[in-house]
């Protein structure tokens, strides 16, 4: 039985743990801007990093689902990739996959605009 996917698949699935290298390295970019040209806009700095933030996730999903999808070492299938090892559903992973790309495309637009 394949199982749904639950905070701890998302946590690992994702791999959440890492984002708060983003915010390292997104407040030393604003640090240098704000040097530069002594200026900080904090509503599209705070924009910026919920997209990246949420892209980042998006892709270390996606990252999980392809490896698995075009896996052929049964040993990475089953024990290392996070699908293989939780027994998570194809679809349901796929589904999160393409919901976090849309979710984090929305500051980007608003960004655009």
């Amino acid at each position: 039985m394949e199982n749904k996917i639950t905070w701890a698949a998302f946590y690992e699935l994702s791999e959440i743990y890492i984002a708060p290298l983003n915010l390292i390295w997104f407040l030393f970019a604003s640090a240098i801007a704000y040097q530069d040209f002594h200026y900080l806009n904090i509503i599209n700095i705070l924009l910026c990093f919920l997209d990246v933030f949420l892209f980042d996730l998006a892709v270390n999903i996606a990252d999980d689902y392809f490896d698995y999808l075009h896996g052929k070492d049964p040993h990475f299938l089953t024990v290392t990739n996070t699908i293989g090892r939780m027994k998570l559903s194809l679809p349901a992973v796929k589904k999160l996959m393409v919901i976090m790309y849309i979710v984090s495309a929305i500051p980007g637009l608003i960004l655009v605009y």
